[in-house]
């Protein structure tokens, strides 16, 4: 009896640990995640067109005078 109930729990364990078949039809999360972020970025930029901002220039340095 004790053989049965041993036998039992190990089944029930390696059954546990068994990794699942890797589907290629199912995509990781990130990259469906990564995707749908791609979408509303273009779906943001087609409603909120942003103007073309002018970057100023920084200061150009000038070269000390020796006295």
């Amino acid at each position: 009896m004790i053989k049965l109930f041993f036998y039992t729990i190990i089944f029930v364990l390696f059954l546990s640990c068994q990794k699942e078949q890797a589907n290629p039809d199912h995509l990781p999360d990130e990259y469906v995640l990564v995707e749908f972020a791609a979408s509303l970025e273009d779906e943001y930029e087609k409603l909120y067109p942003e103007e073309k901002k002018i970057i100023p220039e920084p200061p150009k340095e000038v070269p000390a005078k020796a006295y």
